[in-house]
């Protein structure tokens, strides 16, 4: 006892109530008390809820009193399911542990068993692991392929636990990582592209690489070759088409593709493609005509889809009409200024597609208008309303195409020229020249004139005579370029005087002009 206070030490084995007797000077004192332990509070928290095989997982149990101050006191043991993985002593309210997730997926409950002390209650908590090992499923919506048209891609991703599963890419071709590109919305594929992409769902599981090749081809096929070539003749009956392409091609979705004769009657054909020819076979022999082959626009494509642009292409079976003749003739010189020029052809003809085209030019490429061209079986006639101009060489073309027969065979191009020249052709020398008296009995008489020159339809009245108007006979006349020679067989009399003359018509020029008027020469004989 000091200072009349007695301090006494109970041990108690259990807890419960005690009452405590206290004897002094033979005075009993009683204190009824109770022996008890204070409630204690265990929360988990996980440093990630979800995760995969490998990831470290932080347990973190907080252990408070029953007002909620931290104990510092005791021991708080983890399990995963039932398994222990050990005990960490309680510091500061806290308890920390780390746990490498191993196992299968599927939820893992974590526990956590405050063990308690002399003063707290042992208590329990939990939280729930979710072991994810299945990485997400990326897609696109675009898949490869060869399009002709940008493309827009949206990416998706699906996982069985993350409703939102990141996703990376890459368009070089190069191995997407979580340090590529974060795809955000869609992506514009205008060119050749190699897209890459990943998904990582929310425990890191990150996808197989996914790719996607896109060919964008916006050009379209253009025919590279067609047999029979545009414009060939003479064709045969049983020809089968072949048209050929720049690129690969294929039926369009709606493949219109005709083939006609001269009359615009369709021809029956099956056709097929092969890599970049497109093979056009008529169902029959083809009779005597002009076709036309016409691809529309759409009908083929490429690859890609791309639509060729319409085309058309002509060629004839059977024989072209050809010309038998051209009246002036080509290279001839006409002496009427306004011929009327006649072309003949091998069979009947008609109109073709550039018939007006048909034409008659100047030297200087000027066309004669107007000029009326008519046909008559098989003949066209070109006259014009005027003259031709003298001395100048006019050139008739027929295009390919202007003329055809009455089966739709074009004519190739054809020219032809002709001259005009409407001048007399004039003596300019007589040997011996007029009056002239000579001494020669069997002198040879020259006439020369200003051009070549020709036969005349009065040719052979040309003639010598006596002062009787007796011809000499036999007479001999020949033409040499410009000149007339004439020779008698025998001798001219002495002292008669001969007179020459050459009739109106008796000679022309190459181009027919005749005489402007008949001429007459004399000369007398006189030997010594």
């Amino acid at each position: 006892m000091t200072d009349s206070v007695v301090n006494a030490v109970f041990n108690a084995s259990s807890y419960g109530n005690y009452t405590v007797n206290a004897t002094v000077d033979n005075q009993t004192v009683s204190c009824v008390f109770e022996l008890f332990q204070v409630n204690s509070t265990t929360t988990v928290n996980l440093s990630n809820s979800t995760g995969k095989v490998g990831n470290k997982v932080v347990i973190t149990v907080d252990v408070k009193d029953e007002n909620g101050d931290p104990i510092n006191d005791g021991e708080v043991e983890f399990f995963i399911g039932n398994t222990s993985i050990g005990k960490v002593q309680v510091v500061d309210g806290k308890a920390v542990k780390e746990w490498v997730v191993d196992g299968d997926s599927g939820e893992y409950e974590i526990n956590a068993r405050y063990l308690g002390s002399e003063a707290y209650l042992p208590s329990d908590n939990y939280a729930v692991f979710l072991l994810d090992a299945v990485a997400p499923v990326p897609n696109a919506d675009v898949k490869s392929g060869l399009y002709n048209t940008t493309k827009k891609v949206t990416l998706t991703a699906t996982d069985n636990q993350d409703s939102s599963p990141k996703i990376y890419y890459t368009t070089d071709g190069t191995t997407p990582t979580t340090e590529s590109t974060f795809y955000k919305g869609s992506i514009s594929i205008s060119k050749t592209t190699i897209l890459k992409f990943i998904a990582v769902d929310s425990a890191g599981n990150v996808s197989p690489v996914q790719t996607e090749a896109y060919t964008i081809d916006t050009a379209k096929p253009t025919i590279t070759s067609i047999d029979p070539a545009n414009g060939t003749t003479k064709v045969s009956a049983s020809k089968i088409i072949k048209v050929t392409f720049s690129e690969t091609i294929k039926a369009g979705s709606n493949f219109w593709v005709d083939l006609k004769n001269s009359s615009g009657k369709a021809v029956p054909f099956n056709y097929s493609i092969s890599g970049k020819v497109l093979t056009i076979d008529p169902k029959s022999n083809l009779a005597e005509s002009l076709y036309t082959l016409c691809i529309h626009t759409g009908a083929v494509t490429d690859l890609a889809g791309n639509p060729v642009a319409v085309m058309s292409t002509k060629f004839s079976v059977g024989n072209p009409p050809t010309i038998t003749s051209t009246n002036p003739a080509n290279n001839k010189v006409i002496n009427t200024a306004n011929k009327a020029i006649v072309i003949t052809f091998s069979e009947n003809i008609k109109a073709g597609s550039v018939f007006t085209s048909i034409k008659v030019t100047n030297p200087d490429g000027v066309s004669v208008k107007p000029l009326y061209k008519v046909i008559n079986g098989k003949t066209l006639t070109l006259t014009r309303n005027g003259y031709y101009i003298n001395g100048l060489t006019y050139t008739i073309t027929l295009p390919t195409g202007s003329i055809t027969d009455t089966a739709g065979n074009t004519i190739n191009t054809y020219t032809s020229k002709f001259k005009v020249d409407t001048t007399k052709p004039t003596i300019t020398s007589v040997n011996p020249a007029n009056n002239k008296v000579i001494n020669v009995a069997n002198k040879v008489l020259v006439i020369t004139f200003s051009e070549n020159i020709k036969a005349g339809s009065a040719f052979t009245s040309i003639k010598v005579t006596n002062p009787d108007g007796v011809s000499v006979k036999p007479l001999y006349k020949v033409i040499n370029g410009k000149t007339l020679t004439l020779t008698r067989n025998g001798y001219y009399i002495n002292g008669l005087t001969y007179t020459i003359t050459l009739p109106t018509g008796s000679i022309t020029d190459t181009a027919g002009n005749t005489l402007k008027t008949a001429f007459t020469s004399k000369f007398t004989i006189r030997k010594t």
